[in-house]
């Protein structure tokens, strides 16, 4: 059964991703694999407003995707993270509780607390989340990570949609999220490259 549920998930990720290089066709390789991330702000097929940001990684695939899951180093990762805790973990993924200060453009500060629901939709490639419970009324997002031209470098994709449970201007959050997103990518990447 899970032979057949991970050929699923495998054409489920080749046809998606086949469709996203098709319309990122606008890739600027130059800027990224010269160690500039790029980010955008986005919606998702719902009209969810979020951010993207790409970058690339000279590492092994392996080394990137357990740096993603290992939920005990991501205090040290992800700024203004307060705290972390994993409720469940499987194979196919964790739910894990999160403690964050968020502080947009130094006008909007707010502690939240939520429980992410952590999936692998395909192991070393990419991972989806989405909200179980807390403080926002809506949170989704994804990790990809896509191979390149070259055999030492990929390129990882973070995505995140965010809908809160009180008002905020969209502007507001979309640009501190888009501040905190291209912040946390080059944190990561720091990350990865320096840890053996």
């Amino acid at each position: 059964m899970s032979r057949i549920l991970y050929t699923i998930c495998l054409i489920f990720y080749l046809t998606f991703s086949c469709s996203a290089w098709a319309s990122d066709a606008q890739i600027d390789w130059d800027k990224l694999l010269a160690g500039n991330v790029i980010g955008e702000a986005v919606e998702n097929k719902d009209g969810l407003p979020g951010v993207r940001a790409s970058f690339c990684v000279k590492a092994e695939r392996e080394h990137i995707w357990s740096v993603l899951i290992d939920y005990d180093k991501f205090p040290a990762i992800f700024r203004n993270l307060k705290k972390i805790r994993v409720l469940e973990r499987s194979q196919a993924g964790a739910k894990v509780e999160f403690w964050y200060a968020v502080k947009f453009l130094k006008v909007f500060n707010k502690d939240l607390h939520y429980v992410l629901d952590r999936r692998y939709i395909i192991p070393g490639r990419q991972i989806t989340w989405t909200r179980d419970s807390g403080d926002l009324k809506r949170i989704e997002g994804s990790w990809e990570i896509r191979d390149t031209q070259k055999s030492d470098v990929y390129l990882l994709v973070y995505s995140s949609y965010v809908e809160p449970d009180w008002y905020v201007p969209v502007k507001l959050v979309r640009s501190g999220a888009l501040n905190e997103a291209t912040d946390m990518a080059g944190r990561i990447r720091d990350w990865i490259e320096q840890q053996p």
